[in-house]
């Protein structure tokens, strides 16, 4: 009996020789797979950053600078900014190579991110979603607040209906005053185009229904277009303009007007340029 048992204390000390180095190995596998994990999603993104920059560089233009990217599986989006102006662009890993698919100016719906990138419609929502922070598309890109637009001479005007400008215009950062100065450079850049021999236009800016006195403002078609151009146009809007005719009356003319795309990071740009832009009186 005793042998028996000697024997049998050596079996399995020699058991728990074999046993104890392979239990103390769990946890360095296991701590490993985040790291590498970890490791991929970096490369990932460091090569979707790459093939954005190389996609939008071009000579004489800054060096583009990607500041947000959102990847979901072999599809992602980048925000980029390249001097003065910004934008988006979405990308498909096609052979372990990101190829870069431009869904052009402005913030699209995630139906028309799908239909113009061929990303999947599931996803688009979900990169929108992760990437701008926000229910794609989103309300910042929707400059359509209770306004009138008149017109007469060469003076425009734009009256509404609030009081208070400094409140928000859809539950974010954007004022309903940023919006108001929005839909002048709007406008102001969609007749330039429309009438090559205009130089500028001049805005009378009334708050309270008329009762209040924001300033007057002259945009330049300069300014308007380096502007459109910084910050892209998205989705044309329908516009109303009152127009004052010469022989008395009015007379109301309709346009789709494009918007500026003041979304993501270049909410915040816009709330500095509105800051200094300021009204002749």
């Amino acid at each position: 009996m005793f042998i028996l048992m000697k024997n049998y204390l050596r079996k399995s000390q020699l058991l728990l020789a074999l046993v104890v180095p392979l239990l103390c190995a769990v946890p360095v596998v296991q701590s490993a797979a985040p790291a590498q994990a970890q490791m991929i999603a970096q490369s990932q993104q460091e090569a979707v950053r790459a093939s954005t920059v190389k996609y939008l560089q071009k000579p004489g233009l800054p060096t583009p600078v990607v500041d947000r990217i959102t990847i979901e599986g072999r599809y992602a989006l980048a925000n980029w900014l390249q001097g003065e102006a910004g934008g988006s662009v979405a990308l498909i890993s096609q052979d372990g190579t990101w190829v870069v698919k431009s869904f052009g100016g402005g913030m699209p719906t995630p139906d028309a991110l799908s239909q113009r990138t061929g990303i999947p419609l599931r996803v688009a929502r979900s990169l929108m979603q992760r990437q701008f922070n926000t229910p794609a598309p989103t309300v910042s890109q929707n400059t359509a607040v209770p306004m009138t637009i008149s017109a007469a001479e060469e003076m425009m005007a734009i009256t509404i209906p609030n009081q208070n400008t400094t409140q928000s215009a859809y539950g974010g950062r954007l004022r309903l005053y940023d919006v108001h100065i929005a839909k002048m450079f709007e406008v102001t850049h969609f007749l330039c185009k429309q009438y090559p021999g205009m130089s500028e236009q001049m805005w009378s800016y009334r708050a309270g229904g008329g009762s209040l006195d924001m300033g007057s403002f002259t945009i330049s078609c300069n300014l308007a277009s380096n502007i459109a151009s910084a910050y892209g146009l998205g989705n044309p809007e329908r516009t109303a303009i009152q127009r004052s005719m010469e022989e008395g009356g009015r007379r109301m003319e309709v346009y789709q007007v494009p918007i500026l795309s003041i979304t993501g990071g270049k909410v915040s740009r816009w709330l500095n340029f509105t800051q200094g832009f300021r009204p002749l009186r």
